[in-house]
């Protein structure tokens, strides 16, 4: 058997640098994949905050990676003769920097001079709908968030508690024709548990948003949507952005496990009764049994194919029903869904 030996042998501070920069970001970026892959979620705790903490460090195996770059040869010539990697290296480096380290990019109120994308709002309301879920209505400042589309999500962080000033994503669940901003969160997670418990009306916000592209408008005049649990967020504002003027033929199926962990029943069915291209289906699996996509399809009067399915809720079922959908001869560009996985 043919062996190579391995030497270390007239290695230089260069070669220590890449080898310790390539296994870092390969790391992280495995680590990334954590909501898909089950023993890699556990690294991150299983939680939003776990992610992003981690994230971060990417940026230190990056800039040892530029200085990988400097150090292989002569780092004067190096200096002298800067090429476009090298550039990207830099610009990566001080980007990063500037993330961690300026008072401008932590106190996201500043930074919003210079993106634009970051409004402060105050919260104006805290309301609990169930035992498990939060809606919070923030109304801004000065100017608010532009361009927001129904079924768009934010970044929101609460400056006033050490524990809140930490950004988290939520989908946008208010109408973009309101004069307010409402998220509605479920209890899930150390960050969201502790709001539950503690935000109060008169806090600071700042909001960064609003992004995504689920938007029902842009798909065909046959849709059938599917929320679970938290994941009703985006169809709300759907349904909230409805002036009984719907001009798609839909079927929206609601699932939750038990009648006190639905949200919003009153609010969906008094919007359907003025929307009659809007169809309702409120299903609690305790009793009557999980959601399937057999019978989603009885219901599309076996025409499912025809249909475009908009889909939010727990990463596993969503996966789950594309898969099924996909095997039932749904075209893959029919299939839209948010992951509603990180806390």
């Amino acid at each position: 058997m043919l062996t190579v030996p391995i030497s270390l042998t007239g290695w230089k501070l260069g070669n220590y640098l890449a080898v310790i920069a390539f296994t870092g970001i390969v790391s992280i970026v495995l680590i990334s994949l954590a909501p898909r892959i089950a023993f890699l979620n556990k690294l991150t705790g299983g939680t939003y905050d776990g992610w992003k903490k981690l994230k971060k460090y990417i940026g230190i195996f990056f800039i040892l990676g530029f200085f990988h770059s400097l150090t292989v040869g002569d780092p004067l010539d190096a200096f002298i003769a800067i090429n476009w990697v090298q550039l990207f290296f830099i610009l990566g480096a001080v980007s990063y920097l500037y993330t961690e380290l300026s008072p401008a990019a932590t106190n996201w109120g500043k930074a919003g001079r210079f993106f634009k994308k970051y409004s402060p709002y105050a919260v104006e309301a805290v309301k609990h709908p169930n035992a498990a879920t939060t809606e919070v209505t923030m109304r801004a400042k000065k100017d608010p968030i532009k361009k927001q589309r129904a079924g768009q999500f934010l970044f929101v962080n609460f400056p006033g508690d050490q524990t809140l000033n930490e950004s988290h994503p939520f989908t946008i669940s208010s109408a973009p024709h309101e004069d307010v901003l409402r998220v509605t969160i479920k209890a899930s997670g150390d960050f969201t548990r502790y709001l539950f418990d503690h935000l109060k009306p008169g806090m600071d916000a700042v909001i960064e948003g609003a992004y995504g592209l689920f938007d029902y408008k842009t798909g065909g005049p046959k849709q059938i949507w599917i929320a679970a649990g938290i994941g009703l967020t985006p169809f709300l504002s759907f349904v909230r952005d409805m002036n009984r003027d719907l001009s798609h033929d839909v079927q929206l199926f609601y699932t939750v496990r038990h009648p006190d962990e639905a949200l919003f029943v009153d609010e969906i069915v008094a919007v359907a009764a003025k929307n009659p291209r809007l169809k309702t289906y409120i299903r609690y699996s305790a009793t009557q049994g999980s959601l399937t996509v057999e019978e989603i399809a009885r219901h599309a009067a076996g025409n499912l194919l025809a249909h475009h399915i908009y889909m939010c809720g727990p990463l596993p079922m969503i996966q789950a029903f594309e898969k099924k959908f996909l095997e039932m001869g749904v075209p893959g560009d029919h299939i839209h869904y948010e992951e509603f996985n990180f806390r």
